[in-house]
């Protein structure tokens, strides 16, 4: 009788454990419930609340889309999206090109014509100012 007890004490736990089927359908359950409640939900908006909704809905799936777009251009997956770096030949020509033009707008500013006389006029009045004994 006591052993008889020992194996009923040991075997109520194993009862009470949920098979894989058994999770599968109580998954399945509350998946119908929760799709049941969403459309209860939705019957009981007003035209323009449904609208509204659907609006929102899809300005976030906008959002999520543009949101994956980010990620993949940063990781370098989406071949759209990949940047190319500039050649060698490319940051030389730019290098060449803005020297010849700082080199000729240089030798511009250099010429006589850009340059005033040595000789500078006194502005009117100028005796008058300054020290006066």
């Amino acid at each position: 009788m006591k052993k008889l007890l020992v194996l009923m004490c040991l075997m109520i736990p194993l009862y009470g454990q949920m098979t894989d089927t058994d999770k599968e359908v109580t998954e399945q359950e509350q998946r119908e419930i929760r799709q049941n409640l969403a459309q209860e939900k939705m019957n009981k908006l007003s035209w323009g609340q449904r609208m509204w909704m659907g609006a929102q809905d899809a300005r976030w799936r906008e959002f999520e889309a543009a949101h994956a777009r980010a990620h993949r251009k940063s990781l370098g997956l989406d071949k759209h999206y990949v940047v190319k770096k500039p050649t060698k030949t490319h940051r030389v020509l730019s290098y060449v090109f803005v020297g010849g033009i700082s080199f000729w707008i240089g030798h511009e500013y250099a010429k006589k014509s850009h340059h005033k006389s040595s000789y500078k006029k006194r502005p009117y009045g100028w005796e008058t100012r300054g020290d006066k004994k």
